[in-house]
């Protein structure tokens, strides 16, 4: 999940952070995630896009 969590920082969509760590099915991924951060995949990648324009 740290892998994921780093790939998704990085601008991975949500989709390319989950194939790109082994899981097929994105809403086994994405609950899985929320379980072990706390926040949806699309958060963390919503923010790292809010912080690159200042509007955080």
């Amino acid at each position: 999940m740290q892998k994921a969590k780093e790939l998704l920082q990085e601008g991975a969509k949500v989709y390319e952070a989950s194939r790109l760590i082994g899981y097929r099915d994105i809403s086994y991924f994405t609950r899985l995630f929320r379980k072990y951060w706390g926040v949806m995949p699309s958060e963390v990648s919503r923010s790292r896009t809010t912080e690159e324009h200042g509007t955080a």
